[in-house]
């Protein structure tokens, strides 16, 4: 089949979109086997990680019912006890506007606060209001650091993240090696975007040695979950028998995957298919 690849490289706006979209992100954590109630109960005789927790669970819906005004609620709480995922948190929450009023500049005062105890999600969320110039004056250098220093602490977002700016050089050296090294790392945790970035890399020699089984299973890999972009350069690798068996079928379940989660070129390329089944996803 011909047809080129799902090319998400594009220039530094891309990437400011991939940020605004995907990368202003919370810290979250288990409550063990405390209930919700019990959580509360604990909130309520002062307990900051109880006051956390309870922040969360009103924030994502889990444990309880989601309620912003009172995530900001719990979380401001636990804030004043000096509790640095809380900062983090609620800096997310005057980003999105969620039970505050938006202010980019309060976010970027509560990620300062946590970045500067060492907290590594706050420095990438940091980074994302540098890069994106909200609520500080647009600096892609700093957000390039701020993303490398999250980065080697082992921060998923900021390895993908850092692994873009290196392949498109913003806010320095444009370096695909490198790139490659970071979409690595944060394909190590499966994040579906580095996978999928790391993949295209692999089957076109792109800045590391041509791999095509390995860029084929990272695009499988993301694939399968649910990333559009992976679905469509996926089925182009089965139906070109690129670094997998050819399977034209299997190549146009992918391919109808794709265009039904409204990938524009995969709804051109299924068309062109006879009416075959789609292809499982998440078994």
């Amino acid at each position: 089949m011909k047809g080129s690849w799902s090319r998400s490289f594009h220039p530094a706006c891309w990437l400011v979109c991939l940020l605004l979209t995907a990368c202003a992100t919370r810290f979250g954590a288990t409550t063990g086997d405390a209930t919700f109630n019990q959580q509360l109960a604990a909130a309520e005789r002062g307990d900051a990680t109880a006051q956390y927790l309870v922040g969360l669970a009103y924030d994502t819906g889990v444990g309880a019912t989601a309620d912003p005004s009172l995530a900001v609620s719990y979380y401001s709480r636990a804030a004043e006890h000096g509790h640095v995922a809380a900062w983090n948190n609620l800096g997310l929450m005057f980003y999105e506007g969620r039970g505050v009023s938006r202010s980019n500049e309060r976010a970027r005062a509560w990620f300062e606060r946590a970045a500067a105890k060492g907290f590594a999600m706050a420095d990438t969320n940091l980074g994302v209001l540098y890069c994106a110039g909200q609520g500080v004056e647009r600096d892609v250098v700093k957000a390039r650091e701020l993303f490398t220093r999250a980065a080697t602490r082992g921060e998923t977002r900021a390895q993908l993240l850092l692994g873009l700016a290196c392949y498109q050089g913003v806010g320095g050296p444009r370096d695909r090696t490198v790139a490659a090294q970071w979409f690595a790392k944060a394909a190590e945790q499966a994040d579906p975007v580095a996978l999928h970035h790391l993949g295209l890399q692999l089957l076109a020699g792109d800045g590391v040695a041509v791999d095509q089984a390995r860029g084929a299973d990272c695009l499988r890999r993301a694939a399968m979950q649910g990333l559009t972009a992976a679905m469509h350069d996926y089925a182009l690798c089965l139906a070109r028998g690129a670094g997998v068996p050819r399977d034209l079928e299997a190549a146009h379940g992918w391919m109808r995957n794709a265009a039904a989660g409204g990938h524009t070129l995969a709804k051109e390329r299924a068309a062109g298919w006879p009416d075959l089944p789609a292809a499982p996803v998440g078994q």
